[in-house]
């Protein structure tokens, strides 16, 4: 499923004011990097780690696939996946255990709830409005932290080996 930016911004403003503190912390990029190297990640799979984290806490993946995910996504067996899941939960994930549960509970039932009367009336305009009632206004640190816990694309650089300098 692709994500756009956009749909990470609605989500991010619909979240709990303890999961933007946790989502947005700095600690939490020094944590993840941490559990990285405790586990032997490469950097990739730590920018990858970081945005199966980054998307649990929007509500986007669930935190019942989460091994799955992270085996998936890192290319690591399921042993390294529930190591890495159980560093993740305790310092991460615990101190919003109750907020992410409430979190995916609400989005499943209001899925559910405007898929139906998306199925009933059959009008996009409703879905919306009533999407736009539940989103609260962005905090400027959505722009500024974003960058942290995802994945900025990568320049190719050739280089040749046999360039000489300029004197």
């Amino acid at each position: 499923m692709k994500i756009t930016p956009q749909q990470i911004k609605e989500k991010y403003r619909s979240l709990p004011p303890d999961i933007i503190e946790v989502y947005s912390h700095e600690d939490t990029v020094t944590k993840i990097t941490e559990i990285g190297q405790k586990h032997y990640l490469h950097v990739d799979q730590i920018g990858e780690l970081a945005d199966e984290i980054g998307l649990v806490m929007l509500g986007i993946n669930k935190a019942d696939n989460f091994v799955n995910h992270v085996a998936d996504r890192l290319s690591v067996d399921q042993a390294a996946a529930n190591a890495i899941a159980v560093d993740v939960n305790e310092q991460i994930f615990l101190k919003i255990r109750e907020s992410l549960q409430k979190l995916h509970t609400d989005q499943a039932s209001r899925d559910e709830l405007l898929a139906s009367s998306l199925n009933k009336e059959g009008e996009e305009e409703k879905l919306k409005a009533e999407s736009s009632k539940l989103k609260a206004e962005p905090s400027g640190v959505f722009e500024e932290k974003m960058g942290k816990l995802f994945r900025i694309p990568r320049e190719e650089i050739e280089l040749d080996p046999y360039l000489e300098k300029p004197e």
